[in-house]
């Protein structure tokens, strides 16, 4: 009735993400908390890539400890590999290349495809961790060109009282407040972004510790908003089909 592969030590999950060691607590909603799940999903963590790397083009250097990564987690039963930075944009056609399950690197794979669900008058706004790091090269390696999909990009840099960044989400723990300052930040950001360019039509979080604050965003802004969360769940949705046996 069942078949499955034999060999591995664990089974029941359909999502694999690979994570690298960079010190932040990781809050519920968050790609890296595994409370953020509805479904079953294994990390795998590549510990050798400094953290400053990861925004900067050297990253393609180290492809080689993340294709790794991303075939354990095939070879472990992983029916789909997501990552934990959307910097890592830059390694998605290196990583797509190396294991024969669907790999989205980054949440801005998902960028063309909000940006058909808009008007044609309308932009994907997209909240980074780093605007100014932030290249045409990224866009390129997930399939699409800023040319061909007007986007509006915002950075955390851009909240001049510099509530969301890596310090705070090392100090959660030690200030209860913190988690406060992290989602009015996130909420300044937004409102930002939609009053700077109104053609905004819905936003995508390229950052993976920004889902959390998902809903205070959408609360502020009402607009759709989509993020590595929103994109897991969709390809676990894909990969891990439930059967329907009801007729009507």
């Amino acid at each position: 009735m069942y078949s499955v592969s034999a060999g591995r030590a664990t089974y029941g999950h359909s999502v694999g993400v690979i994570m690298h060691h960079d010190g932040l607590i990781r809050l519920p909603g968050d790609v890296g908390n595994l409370t953020t799940y509805a479904f079953p999903v294994t990390f795998r963590v590549v510990p050798d890539v400094p953290v400053d790397v990861v925004f900067t083009t050297a990253l393609l250097d180290h492809a080689g400890s993340f294709v790794q990564a991303a075939r354990e987690l095939e070879a472990q039963g992983c029916k789909a590999i997501a990552a934990g930075c959307g910097f890592l944009a830059l390694l998605q056609p290196v990583l797509a290349a190396a294991v024969g399950v669907p790999v989205f690197a980054s949440a801005l794979i998902q960028v063309p495809l909000v940006r058909a669900m808009l008007r044609p008058d309308q932009k994907v706004g997209v909240v980074t961790a780093a605007a100014r790091d932030l290249t045409e090269q990224h866009f390129n390696a997930v399939g699409w060109s800023s040319r061909q999909v007007p986007v509006s990009v915002i950075g955390i840099e851009d909240d001049d009282r510099g509530g969301f960044s890596r310090q705070s989400l090392t100090r959660v723990v030690e200030d209860p407040d913190t988690v406060a300052r992290l989602e009015a930040s996130m909420v300044r950001l937004a409102r930002r972004l939609v009053e700077r360019d109104h053609a905004v039509g819905a936003i995508v979080f390229e950052c993976t510790n920004m889902p959390p604050f998902a809903d205070a965003v959408q609360r502020a802004v009402n607009l759709p908003v989509f993020d590595i969360v929103t994109l897991i769940n969709m390809v676990h949705e894909a990969v891990a089909r439930t059967p329907y046996r009801g007729y009507c």
